[in-house]
């Protein structure tokens, strides 16, 4: 066992699967924001012709979710389309609906920073029948 900084104490494994989350997500963010505005041109951020994309967040409350959540925001701003983020709350049932929301809306794209990935497999199952990268 690990002392979180925050006096949390983490298995070795489960301090190891959230670096490897941290990264995945620091390579999936730009390549999402690429693939989903690929086809959108430039139109303002909330003008009628911007790409809509969600990111589904699994949790706020610590400094590098909320960096990472406004860098992807202001990439997607520069690029010229709505990025809308939402915090699963490290629940994966509220994560899961979120997700069903953002495939509802028919975003873009979707970026997202998994709670619990297989508790998402049915979702994203989904997220490839509808082609949403």
């Amino acid at each position: 066992m690990i002392t979180h900084d925050k006096g949390v104490r983490m298995s070795v494994r489960t301090r190891s699967a959230n670096r490897l989350s941290t990264k995945i997500a620091l390579l999936t963010i730009p390549i999402l924001l690429t693939t989903a505005c690929a086809g959108g041109g430039t139109a303002p951020a909330g003008a009628a012709g911007a790409t809509k994309i969600g990111f589904a967040q699994g949790n706020f409350g610590n400094g590098w979710y909320e960096v990472n959540a406004k860098g992807a925001t202001d990439e997607a701003k520069k690029l010229g389309h709505d990025l809308e983020v939402v915090s699963g709350g490290g629940d994966p049932v509220t994560q899961n609906s979120q997700l069903s929301n953002f495939i509802t809306k028919g975003v873009a794209g979707l970026i997202i920073n998994p709670t619990d990935p297989q508790a998402l497999s049915s979702n994203f199952s989904r997220l490839k029948d509808e082609k949403i990268p």
